[in-house]
């Protein structure tokens, strides 16, 4: 069925966010005269603490012992780089057609840059696995029937299936909207136009789809509405905080650019570090890469550099054929948005541009040689394991040391050493936990305010924000100081 297309004068949308929308006028971010808005928000993303996290996170090969596997640093800045050339081929090709001008085309670029650079922004320590233990976790630790003495089973219904269904997207909104720069005013303050090409899944947890993806986390679906519809993406389902949108249509690039960088660099680094068949890998490559090769003399030229380094030098065959698969996904992506724009503008389309691209069959197999032969990798599950059982201990130390902390303050005890005070033990754990960042205040009577007046969603929150937050070897160092087998330095 057609409908009303999305219009780029909106889609577009160069207002920041700032949260509450009554903020006091002179604490409204403002635009600087001089700088793209679109690349403010690019330069804010790349000076935040989570951005720089991201080099000591993993992206598919966790504790490397070399310095060559991408880290999600690394992964974001070729994905960002991705994104852009996306949208510039993306944008020329709409210039041409009159259908957006030159200077929307160059905002596209920015755009799309930008929400590549915080797609990731939001994933815990050991890459998707850390997203499973967190989920596993609460589903085996917390629960919704209140019981007598155990404050983590006083979560609300809504709170406790979002944290179920943990996931990087939603986490990532949550991020750069409220943990980040200004924080509860609306975090890095990004602009409309990238908030909505950096969602992914524009809908609140209550929409969770059966990959148990959602880009608006609870307590983020104002500023995500807002977001929404300035931009004017349709919406498709609301009840309140319950709502579905369309994506916005550069989401689809961002996307995109992810899933080339993962599909050719991830199979790069698995070949270099023997979890990946040499052959195999070149195989798959090779059988993407020739798809972008029209000209006779071209292919002709391809072949012959190819058979070169096939005797040479196996390193240098991969990266090879890795840079020519890439321009080829890249051919394909950009050629499926064109082809399918008129859906993608009136919100019809679904899926992945690739799902509909000309070498769709090919990532169908390369996806599945990822999930049994790299996935699976026994090296990596072992390594995967370890981060699991950190970040499980990690959740457990500071949810007790939280709830506890509240139940006895609540009961009439103090934070401030004497004898009212909360049990030393939970008083000590609760030391270690930097409050700072969520109470902002260093007095321990509105600390212990703060902590009483504190609901179960809020607490459960916090102990999520400050793990999922935390690098792979932070997050081990800490695990390992808790356990008692590492002590913590000393400045002394």
């Amino acid at each position: 069925m057609s409908r009303e297309k999305m219009k780029w004068e909106s889609l577009l949308c160069e207002e920041r966010s700032f949260w509450p929308l009554d903020l006091e006028v002179d604490e409204r971010p403002k635009n600087d005269d001089i700088l793209d808005v679109f690349q403010i928000d690019s330069s804010r993303i790349t000076n935040s603490a989570p951005y720089h996290r991201l080099q000591r996170k993993t992206q598919v090969l966790p504790f490397p012992k070399t310095d060559y596997p991408r880290s999600r640093l690394t992964h974001t800045n070729e994905v960002a780089d991705c994104g852009r050339e996306l949208a510039r081929i993306v944008g020329r090709s709409m210039v041409d057609r009159a259908v957006v001008t030159p200077i929307q085309a160059m905002q596209m670029e920015d755009i799309v840059s930008a929400a590549c650079k915080a797609h990731d922004i939001g994933n815990p320590p050991f890459g998707h696995s850390g997203e499973y233990a967190i989920q596993h976790w609460v589903q085996k630790n917390v629960g919704i029937e209140k019981t007598a003495h155990d404050l983590r089973f006083e979560i609300s219904e809504r709170k406790y299936r979002e944290l179920c269904n943990f996931d990087g997207n939603g986490q990532g909104f949550r991020v750069i909207t409220q943990t980040s720069g200004w924080r509860r005013k609306g975090g890095l303050q990004l602009t409309f136009a990238v908030l909505s090409a950096f969602s992914k899944y524009p809908w609140s947890v209550d929409h969770i789809t059966s990959k148990k993806k959602y880009s608006v986390p609870i307590g983020s679906e104002g500023i995500a509405k807002e977001a929404f519809s300035r931009t004017g993406l349709r919406c498709i389902e609301e009840d309140g905080y319950s709502f579905k949108y369309v994506r916005h249509p550069l989401a689809y690039l961002v996307e995109a650019a992810d899933d080339i960088s993962y599909i050719t660099s991830d199979l790069e680094d698995a070949a270099n570090a023997d979890v990946a068949d040499h052959d195999q890998v070149v195989v798959f490559l090779q059988s993407i890469a020739e798809d972008a090769i029209r000209d006779s003399y071209d292919r002709s030229q391809f072949l012959r550099r190819e058979t070169k380094l096939a005797k040479d030098d196996k390193k240098a065959l991969r990266r090879y054929l890795k840079d020519h698969a890439q321009r080829a996904l890249k051919i394909a992506a950009t050629d499926s948005f064109l082809e399918n724009y008129d859906k993608i503008m009136e919100g019809n389309f679904s899926g992945s541009l690739f799902d509909e691209s000309r070498v769709a069959s090919q990532l169908r197999k390369v996806s599945d040689y990822f999930r049994t032969s790299i996935y699976d990798n026994v090296g990596k599950i072992k390594n995967e394991v370890f981060g699991a059982t950190v970040v499980s201990g990690l959740l457990d130390f500071y949810f007790t040391a939280l709830f506890e902390a509240k139940r006895q303050i609540v009961e009439g005890k103090s934070l401030t050493p004497g004898n009212d005070c909360i049990d030393e033990i939970v008083r000590r754990n609760l030391i270690t936990f930097p409050l700072d960042n969520y109470i902002g205040d260093a007095d321990l009577k509105i600390v212990a305010g703060r902590l009483a007046s504190s609901d179960a969603d809020d607490l459960a929150q916090m102990a999520i924000d400050y793990v999922s937050g935390m690098t792979d070897p932070y997050a081990s160092q800490v695990y390992q100081q808790i356990l008692g087998s590492e002590r913590p330095a000393v400045n002394w």
